[in-house]
């Protein structure tokens, strides 16, 4: 029991990444949950990019074909993520994607089953809409929404102005917890101190610690900074009053000294 407890432990692949390109050697991925695990103890030099079964790596490059221009996009394999499920800490809170598509015109999903992460799109310029429980939705800029794993749904962004969007994918035993509540359009107004710079400088960290590899620091990071993100939306008025609190502080200090 401690021995597969520690092999669990060691499972995330610490080379694995989709930038990194060699040909050195290229190790055969098999279904079977052993050989997954066996695989990710060893480094994979020749699998780039990877494209389990079931990804939508293709989709996300025709989309770019179609106009995305300045888009980012970034996946985590599936047979990772079946490793991350069985982790301590990452099974908690986890990305499985993240991106961002600015000016997304005939940018359209549907999924009739839904998917097993939850769907966090931010929209910070534009339009776009949703439909969920049989319902649509209107989304304009300075709002976010998450639709729940295993729930069908579609989105796209209007044809008239498409909508620039920040999305996360994230699934894990807290997800729900962040989630939930979310169903419907929530607007983030901007302002003096609406800290959405500071929100999306998270959503940078995130994606920056990911796009240098799936590194168990790197995978833990932004699990790390996941909750904080949900959280800047969660709880939005206890994140602003808390820099409107330091600002305040802050000028009394520089009252006093100069």
């Amino acid at each position: 029991m401690v021995k597969n407890k520690q092999a669990n432990d060691k499972t995330i692949a610490d080379t694995f990444s989709y930038q990194h390109v060699a040909i050195s050697c290229c190790y055969t991925l098999r279904k079977s949950a052993y050989n997954v695990r066996q695989i990710w103890k060893k480094p994979l030099y020749g699998i780039f990019l990877y494209k389990p079964k079931g990804s939508s790596i293709k989709k996300e490059k025709k989309l770019m074909r179609d106009g995305f221009k300045g888009s980012r996009t970034l996946v985590i394999p599936r047979l990772l993520m079946k490793e991350l499920d069985l982790d301590r800490f990452s099974s908690m809170l986890y990305v499985t994607d993240i991106g961002y598509y600015p000016k997304a015109a005939l940018h359209r999903r549907v999924r009739k089953k839904g998917i097993s992460q939850y769907v966090l799109i931010y929209c910070t310029d534009g339009e776009g809409w949703y439909k969920l429980d049989g319902n649509q939705y209107t989304v304009k800029a300075n709002h976010c929404f998450i639709l729940p794993a295993y729930k069908p749904h579609e989105y796209g962004a209007s044809e008239s102005a498409p909508w620039s969007i920040y999305w996360i994918h994230f699934k894990g035993e807290f997800a729900s917890f962040y989630g939930e509540k979310f169903k419907t359009p929530f607007y983030i107004p901007p302002g003096r101190l609406s800290r959405i710079r500071d929100r999306l400088q998270i959503f940078e960290d995130i994606y920056t610690a990911l796009s240098h590899g799936f590194s168990r620091s790197n995978i833990e990071f932004a699990s790390s900074s996941l909750y904080y993100f949900l959280a800047t939306i969660k709880y939005l008025d206890t994140f602003r009053t808390s820099r409107q609190q330091h600002e305040a502080e802050q000028e009394i200090v520089d009252s006093a000294i100069h």
